[in-house]
């Protein structure tokens, strides 16, 4: 029989337990997933699951802190065809999802655009130390509008939480002057994992080792926290950036999709 044909229909997910032995069958590809389990509780996040014989065989998460929902699929492909068919899921959604799964989202999405990156990922043991260089120091809530006028270029508007519970460093220039910045998507000790996001480095200082810099900081701040795996995101057209991930110890683990898929109202 056809596996898709036993997938319960979605439900929602409150037990932690339940969905973290699911998530970490594949920590580093599930890492969004598991990053987000301390909001658990939260209005902001939810988790639907499908079973096939009592078992859990796919969660979809869906993170509301942006006026559109980012959907988050863990599951493999006719997991994910049951999970898109819960009749809640919004109409409009960001997704970040592994890559196989497109062809799922074609099915129930009428417009997906999306860019093709890599899920890097690396372990304590796996990770190489940048060497320290002055003008590289941790950003507060007192630097949040220096983040921001930073930012400006790629249209990312930090707020002051996560500048605060997250871990972010930036690297100025002898003005002190912010030119490179790297931070957190999820800091989350109590899974062991840790997200790195938000690596940027103003043109004019590209080429100066700044996102090696600035993301070997926060990822070593990040182990010194007690977590064990690191994972980011990054285009795979954009090979300086992948150099500069490698040479800390990161590791490409798969191919993911990251964009908008949206339905025909």
């Amino acid at each position: 029989m056809d596996k898709q044909l036993i997938h319960s229909l979605p439900i929602p997910l409150t037990e932690k337990p339940l969905l973290r032995s699911f998530l970490e069958q594949n920590r580093a590809l599930y890492a969004y997933g598991l990053g987000n389990l301390e909001l658990l509780e939260s209005e902001v996040v939810s988790y639907n699951g499908v079973f096939v014989d009592n078992q859990l065989d796919g969660v979809a998460l869906l993170w509301r802190g942006e006026v559109t929902p980012v959907l988050v699929l863990c599951a493999n492909e006719t997991a994910a065809h049951a999970l898109l068919t819960d009749e809640a899921m919004p109409h409009q959604v960001h997704v970040m999802t592994p890559a196989n799964l497109q062809p799922a989202l074609e099915t129930h999405f009428s417009t997906l655009e999306v860019d093709r990156l890599w899920r890097m990922a690396v372990t304590a043991p796996e990770f190489e130390r940048a060497a320290p260089r002055a003008g590289l120091r941790r950003l507060t809530v007192s630097d949040l509008d220096a983040v921001n006028a930073l930012y400006r270029a790629e249209h990312i508007i930090m707020s002051a939480q996560r500048l605060t519970e997250g871990v972010f460093y930036g690297f100025e220039d002898k003005n002190q002057q912010l030119i490179a910045i790297a931070g957190t998507h999820a800091v989350a000790p109590s899974v062991n994992i840790g997200i790195v996001g938000s690596v940027y480095t103003t043109p004019e200082a590209r080429g100066q080792g700044l996102a090696t810099l600035t993301t070997g900081a926060v990822t070593e701040e990040l182990f010194r926290l007690g977590i064990d795996l690191v994972a980011l995101n990054v285009l795979q057209t954009n090979t300086p950036a992948i150099r500069a991930y490698q040479k800390l110890g990161y590791r490409i683990h798969a191919p993911i999709i990251k964009g908008i898929a949206y339905k025909e109202q």
